[in-house]
């Protein structure tokens, strides 16, 4: 059944819109009774006291035509609270989350009662969700909504049958549909002959060979860029092979493993590859599924579903998609605490309760591992933790390849995927639907213009922005290697594309092997990470924004690092420890303790100094490397090793001869 918009297109200006006024007040009744259905348990919130919370929507309904109702069921409290609290509502989705997130700090200050609506929970990262007092789910209007709609908006009357039909039907064609007909059942007729003609028309429009453009379903041994999950994979396709066989125990499988990685590395493509090469069935679930069929006894019913499901098609890989939203025990407020903790146990249960679990792999995918509830990552649950990065250039072209299935020239594939870099997976099986799209158009076969077309837009950064760009990396490199650390690769970019731009530049320092780290150690690395500054400082006076503005930037690595140093690893006047590893709750933590700001930000300012004082020492080594930079882009550690030692030379013989000048 198709979705339809809460207008029709034809129908713009608002005189137009006064003469639907019987579609207005349908619509506007239904989507009000839903809103306060889904808030009914909130008895505070609906006469007027603070709250947020976030109500997931239906699929059959858009966020955006729910908020005219929403803000209506907000306004009707109690009249001595009417104008004490201010009240707003937003609608997210996938193409506004982006922007939303930036505002979502400033609107839950604002408004002390607030409402999001939105279609899944996978468009508000789980950090942001911390902000709400809880998820409500919402419902289609109920029978009993319809019979009053009905009567009251238009004065119409109607039989069980009738509303048992009409309840099936978008509400907005209902609508529309009121304005020319004198009862329900020819209302009902009407809709239902109108949908049945365009699903008709949309299944003769449908391309015979359409479903031969999907990407097939390809068995691990294909994938590229996965690494260590790959390899664990295969060994755990052999191992249920012998399982199965009856060669090995059960107790010798590995039973449980977490996928860590950013947004659209394929850990779900993963999986699924996983299940074929393992020949087993593949439960695909999900947290925001879960929470999506309603309240706690739904929820836990939905999981065991999916438990129950994988036992009995054993052998099976169970995905749990969103793993990270799940939370840990430890970390719960009081507000809503007692929910969160019955979905953990629940899960707990789920993995370890089960009577017979033999033949059910279960694989968690999430962004980031920080937030899970240690109890299930122990021996015997999701005991085994592999990261997923995004694809390097070698993947690149194999992704490349398997969602283009017409077939692209080596030169083609080799030119698009070095242009991509930092791309995921997601990322790339969409350009090339985007390339197809624009070849099928102009009625032609994909080129590696239409590739080039859907690319985000490409900027050449400015000679002179090459050069602070060169400083900055270089000074990264002169100062780790003061402090006697490797450098294994320095890199600065010329062309940046808009959408992908990562940072203008990157050092790759050689890593430490496992020895005892003091807090001469930490402060080693704050300065590695602040010589950037200090080299832009040295040169021009001062640094711009480069070093910040982003998570993953120098200055927030520094300071993050700078903050566990004071208040996790006992480095600071205080031996206390605070259990704050990720940047969320480190910045949290910040703001709520100034004198610990305090600390962090002398802990910088000293590493910063520290740096800039090895740096004008070490002007020469800086401009050595920056004129290699800017004139071939990289140095590979091999390069930058011997510059450096005759640069020191060379610094020696001139303090030499200065010396017996001097005599």
């Amino acid at each position: 059944m198709k979705a339809y918009a809460t207008f029709p297109r034809h129908i713009t200006d608002q005189s137009q819109r006064q003469e639907h006024k019987g579609f207005m007040s349908l619509s506007r009744f239904l989507r009000r009774a839903m809103i306060v259905r889904a808030l009914r348990n909130e008895r505070e919130f609906r006469s007027g006291q603070p709250g947020r919370f976030i109500l997931l929507v239906p699929p059959s309904f858009e966020p955006k035509t729910m908020v005219s109702a929403a803000r209506r069921a907000l306004s009707e409290c109690q009249r001595d609270l009417q104008d004490l609290f201010e009240y707003d509502v937003d609608p997210v989705d996938a193409e506004t989350s982006s922007i939303w997130l930036e505002d979502l700090p400033v609107r839950l200050m604002e408004m002390p009662r607030y409402l999001l609506l939105t279609h899944s929970l996978d468009f508000i990262p789980h950090r942001c969700r911390l902000g709400f007092d809880a998820v409500l789910q919402m419902q289609p209007p109920t029978p009993a909504h319809w019979r009053a709609a009905l009567k009251v908006c238009l004065g119409l009357a109607a039989t069980n049958a009738e509303i048992d039909r009409i309840a099936r039907l978008p509400i907005d064609l209902v609508a529309l549909a009121t304005g020319r007909r004198r009862s329900v059942s020819e209302i009902i007729d009407e809709v239902e002959a109108a949908i049945a003609e365009d699903d008709a028309k949309e299944a003769q429009s449908k391309e015979p060979n359409a479903s031969s453009r999907q990407p097939r379903l390809m068995s691990l041994q294909e994938l590229s860029g996965y690494g260590p999950a790959q390899t664990w994979g295969l060994d755990l396709a052999s191992d249920l092979t012998a399982w199965k066989a009856g060669e090995l125990a059960w107790a010798d499988v590995d039973r449980g493993v977490l996928l860590c990685g950013p947004p659209g590395t394929g850990k779900t493509t993963f999986a699924a590859a996983l299940s074929k090469s393992c020949e087993a069935h593949l439960v695909a679930a999900s947290v925001a599924r879960w929470q999506a069929t309603g309240h706690l006894g739904d929820l836990l019913k939905a999981m065991r579903k999916d438990f129950a499901e994988a036992r009995k098609h054993a052998p099976s890989i169970l995905l749990i998609d969103e793993f990270d939203s799940i939370g840990d025990r430890a970390r719960f407020s009081d507000h809503h605490a007692s929910y969160s903790i019955q979905v953990v146990n629940g899960l707990l249960e789920c993995i370890d309760g089960l009577d017979d679990r033999e033949g059910v792999v279960i694989v968690g995918a999430c962004n980031h591992s920080d937030g899970i509830d240690p109890a299930l990552l122990r021996p015997g649950r999701l005991d085994r933790q592999i990261d997923i990065p995004l694809p390097d250039e070698t993947a690149r072209r194999v992704i490349l390849r398997v969602h283009q299935p017409d077939g692209l020239a080596d030169d083609v594939v080799e030119k698009i995927a070095s242009v991509t870099d930092g791309w995921s997976g997601a990322d790339l099986e969409a350009l090339c639907r985007r390339a197809r799209r624009r070849a099928r158009k102009e009625r032609r076969a994909v080129v590696v213009g239409d590739f080039m077309a859907e690319l985000p837009e490409e900027i050449i950064v400015p000679d002179e922005l090459v050069e602070v760009m060169a400083i900055h990396e270089a000074g990264h490199a002169v100062v780790a290697s003061a402090l006697g650390r490797g450098v294994e690769l320095i890199e600065i970019n010329r062309t940046l594309r808009r959408k992908h731009a990562g940072p203008g530049g990157h050092v790759t320092i050689q890593q430490q092997p496992l020895k005892r780290r003091s807090r001469a150690s930490y402060l080693e690395e704050v300065t590695i990470l602040m010589a950037g500054i200090a080299a832009e400082t040295v040169f021009y006076g001062e640094h711009a924004d480069g070093a910040g503005a982003v998570p993953g930037s120098d200055l927030q690595r520094a300071t993050d690092l700078a903050t566990m140093m004071e208040a996790c690893l006992g480095f600071g006047p205080s031996l206390v420890f605070h259990d704050a590893q990720d940047a969320f709750s480190l910045d949290r933590l910040r703001r709520s303790d100034l004198k610990l700001k305090e600390r962090v930000d002398a802990v910088l300012k000293n590493s910063l100094k520290t740096a800039t004082d090895l740096i004008a020492g070490d002007r020469q080594f800086v401009k050595s490397i920056a004129r290699h930079l800017i004139r071939r882009g990289s140095m590979q550690g091999h390069e930058v090793r011997p510059l450096i030692e005759r640069q020191r030379k060379a610094g020696k013989r001139r303090a030499a001869i200065k010396a017996v000048n001097a005599a």
